[in-house]
């Protein structure tokens, strides 16, 4: 099913949203690592460059901290996770850090004067260390074997762990500000799409027979829409009123030769001959009138038509046909759905049941059930289904299907001219169902069975 405007706009925006914010973090995480990791290494050089402030050479060209108030105090802490080295490039002398006496640290040696290098290291333990080495001599003409390489190295550990609080923080307020922004979106989009839903809205209750045309105020963008629709509800109710005018008036007007023809056969002004011969001829005239004129009325169905309730519809042909055949005193039960509606012409409803009842009534030895339930049958699509049900003679299965055809009846010894089930075949193909005749299972009469 394809999603509403309301879905398909908020998941666009929550894609934009999830995308914008999601590159947003990747970019602030990057800037934020990197200073970071900036800040992290200009410390290191700062303690670099603070011992070799306060280092001094003796006469044997050993190093001594002649100013320690100068280095970092956790120099000397053995918890500190902060290392230092200062060693002669021929390994000679060599000072370190109280802190890093118990720690056999992987520095490099033998770099040149004024070389500086940052260099990521593993303890034994496995702990990361990011550590800076440079080269210095006291004096100009130092060779390159006298040279000393300062080592410091700082634990990951902190490092770490402020890079998780950060990212931590970044993505929660984030995700926050993005939940915010699609909860707002959502209220906009609601409050920017409400006038298509009071349209939806209104032309749900046309259909539902409460509103005969689109009254709402709505915007401007909207009023080319909702005024073409509206024309065109008008248009096709006026257009339906004219087509039946016009179907009643052309009956009339082919109804009085007919019967001025009938007369005149009946009057035996004609030999007997001719007098059979149109009299045939002006029954089967008769007959095609009125077939042709119940088959062009059928409307067929109209979304923009109530939908008809079922049940004051069957009482209404029930009460006829009980007058129509008192005297046979025919007991018919109605069982139909409660808020049953029919979406199509309430004509074309009473046509179907009309004929179908008036059969049943007719072919009854007393009793009749009309069922009326939402639609159910297989592989089709369906709002209704409609049982008829009879106690009479039943029909046998050869003849069945064939009663559905113009002119076809059951006994033509009986009143008719055999057109009731055709007219029902064509509205039920009008609306895209099915009509099936067969053998009742609770009267024993005959059954039809009508999906609209």
């Amino acid at each position: 099913m394809t999603p509403s405007l309301n879905v398909r706009l908020f998941l666009a925006a929550g894609i934009v949203l999830a995308a914008f914010f999601g590159v947003t973090g990747l970019v602030l995480d990057k800037v934020y690592y990197g200073t970071a990791r900036g800040a992290l290494q200009e410390r290191l050089q700062s303690y670099a460059y603070s011992l070799i402030a306060a280092s001094e050479l003796d006469d044997k060209g050993a190093v001594h901290l002649a100013h320690p108030t100068i280095a970092d105090e956790r120099f000397f802490r053995l918890d500190s996770h902060i290392y230092a080295r200062i060693v002669r490039n021929d390994g000679r002398y060599l000072w370190r850090s109280p802190s890093s006496f118990a720690v056999d640290l992987p520095f490099p040696l033998g770099f040149e004067r004024t070389q500086r290098a940052f260099a990521a290291l593993t303890l034994p333990d496995g702990t990361g260390l990011l550590g800076f080495s440079t080269g210095v001599a006291w004096s100009g003409d130092t060779p390159q074997e006298h040279v000393y390489t300062v080592n410091v190295a700082e634990g990951l550990g902190d490092f770490d762990e402020q890079i998780r609080r950060f990212r931590r923080t970044l993505w929660g307020a984030l995700g926050i500000v993005a939940v915010v922004l699609l909860v707002v979106q959502g209220a906009v989009l609601r409050w920017g799409l409400a006038p298509l839903r009071r349209v939806a809205s209104d032309l749900a209750a046309i259909e539902e027979g409460r509103k005969h045309e689109l009254d709402g105020e709505y915007p401007r963008e909207l009023l080319a829409l909702t005024t073409n629709l509206n024309t065109l509800v008008r248009g096709e109710r006026e257009r339906r009123e004219r087509y039946r005018h016009a179907l009643d008036d052309l009956a009339h007007s082919l109804k009085t030769p007919l019967t001025v023809l009938r007369g005149v056969t009946e009057a035996g002004a004609m030999p007997k001959e001719m007098d059979a011969a149109v009299r045939g001829q002006v029954d089967r005239m008769a007959q095609i009138v009125e077939y042709q004129l119940r088959r062009a009325s059928t409307s067929g169905r109209s979304v923009m038509e109530a939908a008809v309730p079922v049940g004051p519809v069957a009482r209404k042909v029930v009460d006829a046909l009980d007058k129509a055949y008192r005297d046979k005193h025919v007991r018919c039960r109605v069982d139909i759905a409660p808020d049953l509606r029919f979406h199509g012409d309430e004509g074309d409803l009473m046509e179907v049941l009309g004929n179908l009842l008036d059969n049943a009534y007719k072919w009854c030895r007393g009793r009749v059930m009309l069922t009326a339930r939402p639609g159910q049958a297989e592989g089709a699509a369906c709002d209704i289904e409609i049982r008829i049900e009879d106690d009479g003679p039943g029909l046998p299965a050869a003849i069945g299907e064939h009663l559905f055809e113009r002119g076809a009846r059951a006994d033509t010894g009986r009143e008719g001219q055999g057109i009731g089930l055709a007219v029902v075949r064509d509205i039920v193909r009008v609306y895209g169902g099915t009509a099936m005749l067969g053998r009742g299972k609770e009267l024993g009469g005959a059954e039809v069975v009508v999906n609209l």
